[in-house]
């Protein structure tokens, strides 16, 4: 009885100490008629023991768009896709700023992994798809558990149904902590 009433009395603390923080960005795919393309919006949790890894929960809404036809606005149906995405620092590249707010360039790498239900849709993959996606890109803004930051992000990306083609998809994101998870200074580790 004493262990569990420890651990009720820890737990609201331990839940309030974890790190979370929300996503807001758009994505594009390239290759084929039609590209995909839409907003997305999620939230994050800090994991890992080094600072900026991070796992995101998003969702991610758009439409179809045909290659010839994006000057004039040529589109057909729409998704929405759940995305689950882990997000690491690899290198950094610059620091600026003062010792007390430092912000850093750096390059970071993010595997995304999601389901989409597509309404009257142009791609072979049917109604229902999956997606992959191995991404890199740059990364501008402050460190943290969460980094605060702005990405600009490319790589390969699968989709994966009644057939299954690769596209490239090209992502710019913006994150930030909630709360009290913001903090100045300079990081721990890369």
């Amino acid at each position: 009885m004493t262990r569990l009433s420890v651990i009720a009395c820890l737990l609201p603390s331990a839940l309030a100490a974890q790190q979370r923080g929300f996503t807001v960005g758009v994505t594009g795919f390239t290759g084929g008629n039609w590209q995909p393309s839409g907003v997305e919006v999620g939230t994050l949790r800090a994991v890992g023991a080094a600072p900026g890894q991070s796992v995101a929960l998003m969702l991610r809404l758009g439409s179809f768009v045909q290659d010839q036809a994006v000057l004039i606005g040529g589109t057909t149906g729409f998704f929405v896709s759940v995305v689950g995405a882990y997000r690491r620092p690899l290198l950094t590249i610059a620091a600026m700023g003062s010792e007390r707010d430092l912000s850093y360039a750096r390059l970071v790498g993010v595997l995304e992994l999601g389901v989409a239900k597509d309404f009257n849709s142009p791609l072979p993959q049917g109604n229902v798809r999956g997606t992959g996606a191995a991404l890199v890109g740059f990364s501008f803004g402050r460190s943290g558990r969460i980094d605060e930051n702005f990405a600009i992000l490319g790589g390969p990306a699968w989709f994966v149904g009644d057939a299954s083609s690769m596209h490239a998809q090209f992502t710019m994101r913006f994150q930030s902590p909630l709360g009290r998870g913001r903090r100045r200074g300079p990081p721990e580790g890369p």
